[in-house]
Parts: structure tokens; sequence; C-alpha cells
């Protein structure tokens, strides 16, 4: 993934996971503090989209990698 994915993937995770659980992910995927990961994943959904075509090919991608997508339960 290249630094052009992360502001999709952050859109993608929070339409799945809730706040708390998209902080632990992107912590510990990237290292990233989880309050950060929320102000940046809150940023990505409103103020500074990512494009849209950016989330799609970045969702194809990764559910073409076995991806599952689910609702979170909480």
């Amino acid at each position: 993934m290249d630094d052009d994915d992360y502001h999709p993937l952050l859109v993608i995770l929070s339409d799945v996971l809730s706040e708390r659980n998209l902080g632990v992910a992107v912590h510990a995927a990237f290292g990233l503090d989880p309050h950060v990961a929320r102000n940046e994943a809150a940023d990505a959904r409103t103020g500074n989209k990512p494009s849209r075509r950016g989330i799609e090919d970045l969702r194809s991608r990764m559910t073409a990698k076995g991806w599952s997508i689910v609702e979170d339960e909480n």
C-alpha cells in the first residue's frame, strides 16, 4: 500500500469499524497514536475526502485479496 491509499483506507475502515477499533487497527498497522488515527479518519470522511474512485479502487483491491468487509458489532 502506498501513501495515496492511507486516507481511502481510513474511510473504508471507518465504514466497518467503531472509532475505537479503527484507532487500534491503525495503531497496530502503522504505529500511529489511536487518537490521531481517529482524527485523521474523521477528516478523511468529511473535510479532506479522498476521491470516490480512490476509495473504490482500494476497496476492490482489498476484496480481491480476500478482505471480508463486515459491519463491526459495536
